[in-house]
């Protein structure tokens, strides 16, 4: 917070279909662009935030509570980058829930952003069951992307060797950051 103060940046609240950079770059008499954009959270995810935080905020003085009553994953900020034809999709944490105005169903129904697939794509949420969705490879990733995830070694640990398989089906390049 400091730091955006100093530098006079007034920081961005994250949503579904948000411009957070853009670019055009000459290359070689070439135009290419770049561009990064947010495709989460939803509407809905900001208002029901909104309204947890202001919840907790008139019982603050009467009891200790943690700022998130939720699941924090709905509140993950999925991120598109593109880059002239390349795209990557960046999953975050989000989850698939059950209401279409959250999650991935929101961003594979409603966003207007995405006019491709991409080429490269983060497995949300460490590759867990409740972030998977068929319908977001059919619409939002290419047959044979990289698929990239980074696992959860505590407790339980993440991803199973049934998602892994899942994730297989899509595309023979499946990559994981560590055992």
């Amino acid at each position: 917070i400091e730091i955006n103060q100093s530098r006079n940046n007034i920081p961005k609240r994250m949503k579904r279909d948000l411009v957070l950079y853009q670019n055009i770059f000459d290359i070689e008499g070439k135009q290419v662009s770049s561009s990064l954009f947010s495709l989460s959270p939803s509407d809905s995810v900001i208002q029901n935030f909104d309204h947890e935080i202001a919840t907790l905020l008139d019982g603050f003085k009467l009891s200790k509570k943690t700022i998130v009553n939720k699941s924090a994953n709905e509140k993950s900020s999925v991120i598109l980058f593109k880059y002239d034809d390349f795209t990557a999709l960046l999953g975050a944490d989000l989850e698939v829930t059950d209401n279409p105005e959250e999650g991935w169903r929101d961003i594979c129904n409603n966003s207007v952003l995405i006019n491709g697939k991409s080429i490269i794509y983060k497995i949300p949420h460490h590759g867990s069951s409740n972030a998977y969705n068929k319908e977001l490879f059919e619409k939002l990733v290419e047959k044979d992307a990289i698929l990239k995830l980074s696992p959860w070694n505590r407790n339980s640990k993440l991803p199973t060797d049934k998602m892994l398989l899942k994730y297989r089906e899509h595309s023979p390049k499946v990559y994981i950051t560590s055992p």
